[in-house]
């Protein structure tokens, strides 16, 4: 919160904050599930994001953990990012 309150809009916050906790729940799964999407195609379309995703894909066979197959970067960029 510190690193980005000086990017926060007061009307935005208070309109945020009057809504009921439930659709600021909702809002908040919303923009993070939104984030997350728009990260990984990132990562599949800007060359260098590839270098470090291609290692999400390199399972040669799938069973349970190969979706977690993750480099650092990837993973940190996209928890960041969302």
């Amino acid at each position: 919160m510190l690193l980005f309150y000086g990017f926060r809009i007061d009307g935005v916050v208070e309109f945020l904050s009057s809504l009921p906790v439930i659709v600021q729940a909702l809002l908040c799964v919303f923009a993070a599930d939104f984030a997350q999407y728009w990260a990984h195609r990132a990562f599949h379309q800007v060359p260098t994001l590839w270098r470090f995703h291609a290692v999400h894909h390199s399972a040669e066979s799938m069973d349970w953990l190969a979706g977690s197959r993750l480099h650092f970067v990837d993973a940190v960029l996209t928890r960041c990012l969302t």
